[in-house]
């Protein structure tokens, strides 16, 4: 649950539109999809901060991890 948490409101705002939409076009889909994938965004971030922050660590090289009593911890 908590990996599809973040398109959980990105869904709900997307209907919403939907139901406002005074007409389909290619320009209002395009929107939708904008707006989803924003939302999805923001969400993410808001949900998995930290988790975010780990991975860019490790992918920029400033977390190294080591061992520490059979668990992993990253250096300070």
């Amino acid at each position: 649950m908590r990996a599809i948490a973040p398109t959980v409101p990105a869904a709900a705002v997307t209907l919403a539109l939907r139901a406002a939409a005074p007409a389909r076009s290619l320009a209002w889909a395009l929107t939708e999809l904008a707006v989803y994938l924003l939302v999805t965004v923001v969400a993410t971030w808001l949900l998995e901060r930290d988790l975010l922050r780990e991975a860019v660590g490790y992918v920029h090289g400033r977390a190294r991890p080591r061992f520490v009593t059979g668990r992993i911890a990253a250096d300070g």
